[in-house]
């Protein structure tokens, strides 16, 4: 059999890893981890804070296989620095030539004036237009356990008799429960909606929304969600303050933070956007630029297909 250049394997899952790793000694090839999701530690949340030691022991053996497969292969590459170090700190060792980071590449889907015209006219329908004086919030995703749609929901009820809205596409096991808790007319919730419609909705929207409950998963990442919402030119808002996207949005001036968990917080947030309105208009072409040469999915794969011929030709030498 003919021998691969190099052999790049996701992480997880960790018995893939573990095969990777025993042919790339075996037969002197290297091998690069990519290292997407912090896995087992996704499962300590399940546990109370009062017994999540007891989560470390009880997937110590994972972590202590994890800990031998990054050892040994020759890099790790993340999708964000902080993924990257975390995998190099596990690895217990400095970074080398063969690591590197790339964020998640994303593809902006073209829409022609027709269909265009076609999802405009849908959303009208659901009392929302471009320039109809509201301030107007988007989300779209599951509507489950993972985001804190409480507070946004609690929020938007406060502020009935303000001039904005909040539209959450989707669907999920929060669905119903959302629905009863919603107060105001000013929340829609049109259903799940197609990749295009999602793209009209965003062009007739303020900003999006990224409520994720500030687990460090999504603390160490930009999620996905957050670079749809760029590629569109939409300003954020999210409780991952804390994170990689919050730093990114306070660095950039792409957006704000606020607490998860706070209603207040988000009320205060809301109003204070109110006011100063006209400078969010004035952000869109900067954010669909920075979109264009950090996550577009061109960029992002020559980028990454350039480390990776940089790894063989430092492995051979």
């Amino acid at each position: 059999a003919v021998k691969p250049d190099i052999i790049i394997c996701s992480y997880p899952t960790l018995g893939l890893c573990e095969e990777v790793l025993e042919f790339s000694l075996k037969n002197k090839v290297p091998a690069i981890i990519d290292y997407r999701d912090l896995w087992p530690e996704v499962f300590y949340d399940l546990f109370p804070k009062k017994i999540r030691f007891l989560a470390k022991i009880i997937f110590s053996p994972l972590s202590f296989r994890l800990k031998r497969v990054l050892k040994n292969v020759t890099g790790i590459v993340g999708i964000t620095e902080k993924i990257m170090n975390t995998g190099i700190e596990k690895a217990q060792r400095k970074k080398n030539i063969f690591d590197s980071f790339f964020y998640l590449g994303y593809e902006k889907l073209t829409i022609n004036q027709s269909t265009l015209n076609k999802y405009t006219n849908k959303w009208r329908s659901y009392g929302i237009s471009e320039n109809d004086g509201f301030l107007k919030i988007c989300f779209f995703g599951t509507l489950g356990h993972q985001m804190d749609f409480d507070t946004l929901i609690h929020a938007f009820n406060n502020l009935s008799n303000k001039s904005v809205k909040l539209i959450i596409c989707g669907s999920g096991d929060k669905e119903d429960y959302l629905k009863d808790l919603s107060r105001s007319s000013n929340i829609i919730f049109p259903g799940y909606m197609s990749a295009l419609e999602l793209k009209s909705l965003m062009l007739v929207s303020d900003l999006g929304v990224c409520p994720h409950i500030p687990k460090q998963m999504y603390l160490d990442t930009i999620p996905g969600k957050a670079i749809e919402y760029m590629s569109e030119g939409l300003p954020i808002i999210t409780t991952l303050g804390n994170g990689e996207l919050g730093k990114l949005i306070e660095q950039k001036n792409f957006g704000h933070s606020y607490k998860a968990f706070e209603t207040e917080s988000l009320t205060h947030l809301i109003l204070d956007i109110l006011k100063n309105k006209n400078l969010l208009a004035n952000k869109r072409d900067e954010i669909i630029s920075f979109y264009s040469q950090t996550f577009d999915k061109s960029v992002v794969y020559k980028n990454y297909s350039n480390h990776i011929e940089k790894c063989i030709k430092n492995f051979n030498l």
